[in-house]
């Protein structure tokens, strides 16, 4: 994969593999809630979020219906969104579901995006799939409802490939450009992308004989080399999104500089699906149970309709025209079936097809693959989407330079942070010593707190006072959490910093403090 190194079980943010950090959320170490030094932390009221995309958010066939919406979306509560919803990391989320079966970029950017509320912290998006044409594929391929007159598989790969390495992506930033320029450019607004998967298991003998076909004498067979050819499409269409993500961010930082965190875009790099797909070993049939996508057929026996209804309901002379064909797996199956249809000049009394509503959910997640897709999302928005806001009044705070994380001279844990910052506090209180210079080594970190004395009227800080601890950790906490707010790829990710409010300047780190505050920016208000 171009410019990434795969991590196992991370979210990838461009342009770097970052791993997930520390889940500040649930730290039990330091009291978070202190108020008495000035940092409050606090959980906002409610937690604004949004899901766009096509088929792979809307989720056909996974559970019952979520809505009756007009144009067929075929939402579903097994969907990834809905039980991200009904299982969010943080309280009283507010979420807008923007999701359709059948979108391509354009929809999400003309239909859903001047929907979307401007105050969303979190967007979840699937896109991308139907403007390659997924479901075109797959009738060329798999399926061939049209029978003589369906498309020829190669020539259909062949023009994806095209399409993929040509336009796809332009398009895809198109998309990427509409969703940021609806919401603020902070770095607390995060987008997560979910990728497409391949389908199948590829070395298995016994799916050679299987077929998804319909049409007698029409039927392709489940080879290892279609479904190598098919699961090579996959994998590339992978990677090519994975580039464009990384590159869209890169340029994006270098063409607003502060304007925009690299930490913005997210996209999930994990497979969910191995021992789940299509023809693993020890399965004997297409629709069994283990498997994690549908086929057409299915285990809910959906109804059909005959040749005269499917006729009546698709122009066999235009429909191929139609830009549906390409993009609209359902409307290209009935359009096909209509044409096919009308070249057995009346003679299709027995012909039944599957009704378009229930060929939507062919090759699409059911609903044990979307709760794994939701966990894996949860747990990463519970991570790099922290809602808690800081706010630090009348404090300085200096942060150090960002290096290689990872490196113990300069870099360590938050919990050994947290840890020194708590024995520090402890002991300075129990020895009754009032500040000066307060310096010492607590679990192998450096901490101090240092008057200025050239101020005077200084505000006293009495370390006989009951609340001396807390203000102690309310002071050194700003130093560990409001630098290196972003963990990257490694355990050791914090360097600490130095905190000055009301002639005091406090210090964690793993080395010795070089820089001091100036008394003309001491008190300058926030970070």
């Amino acid at each position: 994969m171009a410019g990434l190194k795969r991590v196992s079980f991370l979210l990838s943010a461009a342009p770097f593999a970052l791993s997930i950090p520390t889940d500040l959320s649930n730290s039990k170490a330091t009291p978070l809630d202190i108020r008495a030094g000035g940092l409050f932390i606090r959980e906002p009221d409610r937690y604004p979020w949004a899901s766009l995309g096509d088929s792979f958010a809307a989720g056909p066939g996974a559970g019952p219906p979520f809505d009756e919406l007009p144009g067929d979306c075929f939402r579903n509560n097994g969907s990834y969104p809905v039980q991200l919803h009904e299982d969010f990391p943080f309280g009283s989320n507010v979420w807008q579901f923007l999701a359709c079966t059948g979108d391509v970029v354009d929809n999400m950017v003309n239909d859903w995006i001047p929907s979307l509320n401007e105050d969303q912290q979190v967007l979840t998006v699937s896109i991308g799939g139907n403007d390659l044409g997924f479901g075109k594929i797959l009738r060329a391929c798999v399926f061939k409802p049209g029978g003589p007159i369906s498309d020829d598989c190669d020539t259909t790969i062949e023009a994806t490939y095209t399409y993929l390495d040509n336009e796809f992506e332009n398009t895809l930033r198109k998309g990427y450009d509409a969703i940021f320029d609806k919401i603020p450019r902070d770095y607390k607004r995060k987008v997560f992308i979910t990728l497409y998967p391949s389908f199948f298991a590829e070395k298995t003998e016994w799916c050679n004989s299987q077929s998804m076909g319909i049409i007698p004498g029409y039927k392709p067979l489940l080879d290892n080399d279609l479904r190598h050819k098919l699961n090579i499409l996959a994998d590339r269409v992978r990677d090519v999104m994975v580039d464009i993500i990384e590159r869209y961010s890169t340029d994006k930082e270098r063409q607003l500089g502060s304007g925009w965190s690299q930490n913005r875009i997210f996209y999930l790099d994990e497979d969910v699906y191995p021992g789940h797909r299509f023809c693993e070993e020890g399965l004997e049939t297409l629709d069994d149970p283990s498997i994690w996508f549908f086929t057409i057929g299915g285990n809910d026996s959906p109804p059909t309709v005959s040749g005269q209804e499917i006729s009546e309901q698709y122009d066999a002379k235009t429909c191929a025209d139609d830009p549906r064909s390409h993009t609209d797996f359902a409307f290209g199956w009935g359009c096909e079936s209509a044409r096919y249809v009308a070249t057995l000049d009346g003679n299709h009394g027995d012909f039944r097809t599957y009704a378009p509503e229930y060929l939507i959910k062919a090759f699409h997640p059911k609903t044990a693959a979307f709760t794994v897709i939701k966990d894996k999302l949860k747990d990463a928005i519970r991570r790099l989407a922290w809602p808690r806001e800081f706010e630090i009044d009348l404090g300085n705070l200096q942060c150090k330079p960002q290096r290689d994380d990872g490196d113990e001279e300069f870099y360590a844990t938050r919990e050994d942070m947290v840890r020194a910052m708590e024995e520090f506090c402890d002991a300075t209180k129990l020895s009754g010593i009032q500040f000066g210079s307060n310096e010492g080594v607590f679990n192998g970190l450096i901490v101090s707190a240092g008057k200025n004395e050239e101020v005077t009227d200084c505000p006293l800080l009495d370390v006989h006072a009951d609340d001396f601890v807390d203000v102690c950790k309310a002071r050194l906490i700003n130093a560990i959490d409001g630098c290196d707010v972003n963990k990257r790829s490694s355990e050791l990710w914090k360097q600490g910093g130095s905190f000055y409010r009301d002639c005091m300047t406090w210090y964690i780190g793993t080395r010795p403090q070089i820089r001091k505050l100036s008394v003309s920016t001491a008190n300058s208000t926030g970070i």
